[in-house]
C-alpha cells in the first residue's frame, strides 16, 4: 500500500502530478524533496496551478532523513535530464528496499540510469502522456492531465549484469515482487485520481513515445518553429520525418516493432495540437536552459552505433542543438 510519498523534482509534471497526491494525502505523507539550497530558497513559495493558490511541503534530502517521516512507499523522479544523476542519489538515500521509484522524464534510458544505483526490481516502468502542463516561474497552467503509463519490463539492468546472471528463481522473485509494486500503483493512481494505463509492453510503448519526442520536439527546436511550422514547412517537415524513421530502424534493431503505423499514428497527433504551440524543448531554448537532447538524438546514437547504422538526421540534430546550448 503506497502512502508516503516523495517527488523530486518541481517542475510541470512535479507540480502537475503533485497536487492530486497533496490533495490526497496531506503534508504528513507528501512532499518535494530537493537539495538543501532550493529548499531554503522555495520553502515558502506559493505556486499558483491554473490560478489557484497553494503551498507543498519541501524538504531537502538532509531534513528528510532527520525527521520522523518514515521511508517513501513511492519515490517519483520529476527532474529534467541534467538533474536526473542528483535524484538517483537522492532516491537511494531515502528509499528502502520496500520503496518503489517511478520515472516520468521523457526517453527510454531514465530507469537503467536509475538502475545503475537502485535496485531494478524496485524500479516500476513509466511514461507520461498527453498533458500540456507549462511552468512559468510559480506558475502552472494545463487544460489536459494527461496519463501515467506503467507496465513490467523484464530487461535486466546494467547494474545485473555486471553482478552475474540471475537464477531463474531470483527472477521469477523479482517478477513477483515487481507485480505486487505494479498493483499498489494503480490502487494509489486510483485512490488520487491519477490517469493511467497498465501496459503489458511497456517497453515498446516508451519507444514509441521516444519517436515522438525525438521528432516534434529536436525539429521545433533546431528550426526555432512551432507545432505548425515543423509539419508543414520544409525543410522542417523532411527532417522531422527522418529523423523518426530512424528511430524506427533502430527499435527494430533492439527488438522492438515499430511500424510505419506507429509513425503515421504519430503524425495524426501531431495534427490535433495547437499549431502555434511549442514543445517544452523549444521552451527551454527560448528560456536558455539545457535540453533534453542527450535522452532523444543522443539515445538513438547510442543504439545506433551499437548496430552499426547511421543516423544523420539525428546526428545533425544533436550537434546543432548542442551549438546551440554553447552559445546560452
Amino acid at each position: 500500500m503506497i502512502k508516503n510519498v516523495v517527488i523530486i523534482g518541481m517542475g510541470a509534471l512535479g507540480l502537475l502530478f503533485g497536487q492530486r497526491i497533496h490533495t490526497a494525502l496531506g503534508d504528513e505523507n507528501f512532499c518535494f524533496v530537493m537539495d538543501d539550497e532550493r529548499a531554503r530558497k522555495h520553502r515558502e513559495d506559493i505556486y499558483t496551478i491554473n490560478g489557484e493558490g497553494v503551498t507543498f511541503p519541501i524538504l531537502s534530502s538532509s531534513e528528510y532523513l532527520c525527521s520522523k517521516r518514515p521511508s517513501p512507499d513511492l519515490i517519483i523522479v520529476a527532474t529534467k535530464y541534467s538533474g536526473l544523476y542528483q535524484a538517483r542519489e537522492m532516491a537511494k538515500e531515502l528509499m528502502d528496499n520496500d520503496t518503489t521509484v517511478i520515472s516520468i522524464l521523457n526517453g527510454i534510458s531514465s530507469e537503467d540510469i536509475l538502475a545503475e544505483e537502485i535496485p531494478r526490481n524496485n524500479i516500476i516502468d513509466c511514461i507520461a502522456l498527453g498533458m500540456d502542463a507549462v511552468r512559468e516561474g510559480t506558475h502552472l497552467t494545463y487544460k489536459n492531465v494527461g496519463m501515467l503509463r506503467v507496465g513490467l519490463n523484464e530487461r535486466e539492468s546494467q547494474q545485473d549484469r555486471l553482478n552475474g546472471s540471475e537464477s531463474q528463481q531470483d527472477r521469477h522473485d523479482g517478477m513477483d515482487s515487481q507485480q505486487h509494486r505494479l498493483d499498489a500503483l494503480k490502487a494509489f493512481f486510483e485512490e488520487t485520481g491519477i490517469p493511467y494505463e497498465i501496459r503489458d509492453d511497456i517497453r515498446r510503448d516508451m519507444w514509441n513515445k521516444l519517436m515522438m519526442n525525438v521528432g516534434i520536439n529536436q525539429t521545433c527546436m533546431v528550426y526555432e518553429a512551432n507545432y505548425g511550422e515543423a509539419l508543414h514547412t520544409s525543410p522542417a517537415k523532411e527532417d522531422l520525418y527522418s529523423a523518426m524513421h530512424e528511430v524506427i530502424e533502430v527499435a527494430n534493431l533492439e527488438g522492438v516493432n515499430l511500424t510505419e503505423d506507429d509513425f503515421r499514428w504519430n503524425i495524426d497527433v501531431f495534427e490535433t495540437l495547437n499549431p502555434e504551440g511549442l514543445p517544452s524543448m523549444r521552451q527551454d531554448a527560448i528560456a536558455k536552459r539545457p535540453s533534453e537532447v542527450e535522452l532523444f538524438a543522443g539515445t538513438i546514437i547510442k543504439y545506433a552505433n551499437k548496430h552499426g547504422v547511421a543516423v544523420p538526421t539525428n546526428e545533425k540534430y544533436y550537434a546543432l542543438i548542442k551549438e546551440m546550448e554553447s552559445k546560452y
